[in-house]
């Protein structure tokens, strides 16, 4: 089960390229059965898991095992509307960045949780922000998070003007990460849909009803695309390094 729907199928096995490296008994599994609109309107070939093992499905390898190399790691390149979006493996594309990475410990080796110190909107800390663990992840489109944390960071944001005019004075939104603020301005977290009727404005933030305990603040791609990150499994780190895009 995902967040957006599930899959059902069975286990097979394949000899794997991806980038340079080659995994002779890859497991696959082949999806026989979906549910949820996310796989009903998406056009994907399937899903490469990229959390750690401890949460794998029957325990399978992560796509790394099996494999010999000295770095474990890749990197996404998030483009905006008219570019390219890149997962570089291994390592980084020095000139989708610019400037030095900034490295965080990886502090529970389930997702890729970071230590999460603060969040700020229009510099007004949110209480209770730093009980939460940031997750980075790339498989989620926005940020997401439990309604305790996430409802005030919305209303401390105000209303978002869908016809796209009038939010440039919206606050910024800081995500703190190990004392490192990451600034978020409104051109950052809003996100600009083209329709039949013209562009529209939304909110790349959402609340959710998370279950007790599951203290996440999930940071997706709204956060990636201005943010070139940099995943190692061998040394259970994620860096951040400004985005380079053509506009």
């Amino acid at each position: 089960e995902y967040g957006s729907g599930g899959i059902s199928g069975f286990w097979s096995y394949d000899t794997a390229n991806l980038g340079p490296w080659t995994h002779n008994r890859m497991s696959v599994g082949e999806v026989d059965s979906t549910s949820g609109l996310a796989f009903l309107t998406g056009k994907m070939d399937g899903i490469l898991g990229l959390a750690y093992g401890s949460i794998s499905v029957d325990g399978k390898p992560l796509f790394t095992d099996g494999i010999e190399t000295d770095d474990q790691s890749f990197s996404f390149f998030l483009g905006d509307t008219n570019e390219q979006s890149y997962m570089v493996v291994p390592g980084v594309e020095k000139t989708l960045y610019k400037g030095p990475f900034v490295y965080h410990n990886v502090i529970e080796k389930r997702y890729w949780s970071l230590n999460m110190t603060d969040i700020t909107v229009g510099g007004a800390s949110v209480p209770g922000a730093n009980k939460y663990k940031a997750v980075i992840d790339s498989g989620t489109s926005l940020i997401v998070s439990d309604k305790k944390v996430m409802d005030p960071i919305i209303s401390q944001i105000g209303t978002i003007d869908p016809t796209c005019k009038n939010n440039s004075n919206l606050p910024t939104v800081v995500i703190e990460i190990d004392g490192m603020p990451y600034v978020m301005t409104p051109d950052d977290y809003i996100l600009k849909v083209s329709t039949f009727l013209g562009d529209e404005c939304l909110l790349g933030l959402m609340s959710s009803d998370f279950p007790e305990g599951f203290n996440y603040f999930i940071v997706g791609d709204i956060f990636m695309r201005k943010f070139y990150t940099h995943f190692n499994y061998g040394t259970n780190v994620v860096g951040f390094a400004e985005a380079v895009h053509s506009q």
